[in-house]
Parts: structure tokens; sequence; C-alpha cells
């Protein structure tokens, strides 16, 4: 049990710095276009949002004085979350990647513009909406558990 503990704190904590980070680099990315359509802003707030989560839970698991039994439940509650982590650090590689590629007519300037265009694609946009609402939902539930 105590590896076992061991081995999902690790992961938990592992897990959160790719949340911030992963939150970091969209929230970067897409702030200054939050000034842009109504989705985007919403997609916006909802990394906003996620990030500071994030970032509440690593200080929630920094104290000392939090029950075994709930920092362990907190632990698999982010562990349980990590589909959705590297679901959005996909993502935002995919956004990230600049690579020059060539489309079926030779065109690298159309793929350039198709790469540009990709993080403003709605379904883009829906996708990281849901994916952070989604994580937003767990992680809340995780921080509740320690009131």
């Amino acid at each position: 049990m105590a590896l076992e503990a061991l081995g999902v704190a690790a992961n938990a904590a592992g897990l959160i710095e790719l949340g911030l980070s992963v939150c970091h680099g969209l929230w970067e990315y897409y702030g200054s276009w939050k000034h842009a359509e109504s989705d985007v802003k919403k997609m916006y707030a909802e990394i906003e949002s996620l990030s500071k989560t994030f970032a509440l839970l690593q200080t929630t698991l920094g104290r000392p004085c939090l029950d075994p039994d709930i920092v362990y439940r907190i632990e698999e509650i982010i562990v349980a979350c990590e589909a959705n982590i590297l679901c959005l650090d996909k993502k935002l590689r995919k956004i990230r990647d600049t690579s020059p590629m060539t489309n079926k007519s030779g065109s690298k300037f159309k793929a350039h513009l198709q790469r540009a265009l990709y993080p403003f694609k709605e379904s883009t946009v829906v996708k990281l909406k849901e994916i952070s609402r989604e994580l937003q939902d767990h992680l809340l539930l995780a921080l509740n558990l320690q009131q």
C-alpha cells in the first residue's frame, strides 16, 4: 500500500505539473485572441479557470496537515484525469507545430495556412472547452474533499 500510494502521489504531482504547463501554453497562445469570437472567449475562460484549479491543487497537496486518506483520494482523482490532460497536451502540441508540410498539390503556403488556422477551427475550440470543463469538474471534486 505504501509503494502504491507513493506511485499515485508521484503520478498526481507530475500530472498537476503537466496540467499547469499545458494550461499556461494554451492560455498564452489564446490570450492574444481573447477578444475574438464568443467561443474563443469562453474557451479561454475555461482554461484560465482550469489553470487556477491546478495551482490550487498543487498548493493543497503540499500542505502537511491533510489527512493521508484524503490526500490519497485527491491524488486518485487527479490520476483519473490523466487521459484528458494528455489530450489537452496533444492539442497544444498540434497548435504549436509549425513545421512545414506539403499537401498533395505541393503547396507549402496552403499547408502553412491550414496550420495557422487550426487553433481557430470551431471543432478545436469546442473540444478544448469540453475537455477543460470536464477536468475542472473532476478537479473541483478533489478540492472539495479537503474541506
